[in-house]
């Protein structure tokens, strides 16, 4: 199989022909988008490899810089804005401009947890791909290659306070993206034949929480779980998972030195991890204990989980 490639919807306001042929472009009902940084663009040669490029974006260790795809829409309502024309007094009317799309879809799974976590892109500072039902990949031109593709500039994404479950229906979780159509139209291009399943293979980050559950001189028990009290050590607890010294990273805050840890073990029995250190600290010092980025994590074979933040401790013994 080729390299992906782009196909443009319409680019020129010179009329074009309209006659109909076999191959056609009807968009399926939208099943997921790709939030990106603002301005986000591939080149011809990125398509290449689209599959590693989007896996690797969404594993960034710089949070601004990495893509979250948002999938398994079950439900879709256009409230976009109605054409915009003026009426003259004489009688004849004349479109102004073209109102402005305003998509909102709903998701079920993920629940309030993904709802909570997607208020946080709210406002104007991100852009998005969307995915339709026939895994193709809609974007618009990019200006700096005209075989590449760019992210919808989105004028506005906004994630709704959901609404509680009335014995009814289902909690609603909306998120509503607001843009300028001609992104889509006069400008859409579009990438259909990807050569794998976007929305199944780009799936994101899990955030996950240390605790440091008991400290003593060159030795530390950490707890390592999903907000909801999800254990990975049933998971990871092992020598390709982790249970590696690759997968921590421990700073002596108060002297200002790195720690090398010599070992990582896992109880099965405990589900926590005991990081074996190679050098002593003082009574008092505060050590940082974290997992080392999500990139480092996937090479380890951890992948799709990123810490939310460091844990300090002031040891006591």
């Amino acid at each position: 199989m080729g390299s992906p490639s782009i196909n443009n919807i319409a680019l020129s306001q010179v009329p074009s022909n309209v006659g109909l042929g076999q191959a056609q472009f009807d968009p399926k009902i939208i099943k997921g988008a790709l939030m990106v940084p603002k301005n986000y663009a591939l080149t011809v040669t990125q398509l290449a490899t689209l599959q590693t490029i989007l896996t690797n974006a969404s594993m960034n260790d710089s949070k601004t810089s990495r893509i979250y795809p948002i999938g398994d829409f079950v439900n879709m309502q256009d409230s976009s804005e109605a054409v915009v024309e003026e009426k003259f007094g004489y009688g004849p009317s004349a479109v102004v401009r073209d109102g402005y799309y305003n998509w909102i879809f709903r998701f079920i799974q993920g629940g309030k947890t993904l709802n909570d976590a997607l208020r946080s892109f709210n406002g104007s500072l991100w852009d998005a791909f969307f995915v339709d039902a026939n895994n193709v990949l809609l974007g618009t031109v990019n200006p700096s290659d005209a075989l590449g593709i760019k992210a919808i500039t989105l004028t506005q994404f906004y994630q709704e306070p959901f609404k509680l479950n009335d014995g009814k229906k289902l909690a609603e979780y909306l998120s509503r993206f607001t843009f300028d159509p001609k992104y889509i139209n006069e400008e859409g291009v579009y990438i259909s034949n990807a050569g794998f399943d976007i929305l199944n293979t780009i799936l994101g980050l899990q955030t996950v929480n240390l605790t440091v559950v008991n400290s003593a001189n060159k030795a530390f028990t950490v707890n390592v779980a999903t907000p909801l009290g999800v254990n990975l050590g049933g998971q990871y607890g092992n020598n390709s998972g982790l249970a590696q010294t690759a997968c921590f990273t421990l700073f002596n805050v108060t002297k200002g030195t790195s720690i090398t840890l010599s070992g990582v073990t896992y109880s099965s029995t405990t589900q926590l991890f005991t990081l074996a250190l190679t050098s002593s600290y003082t009574v008092g010092d505060v050590i940082s204990v974290n997992l080392v980025g999500p990139t480092e994590l996937a090479t380890a074979g951890v992948v799709g989980f990123e810490s939310s933040g460091a844990v300090s401790v002031t040891t006591t013994v």
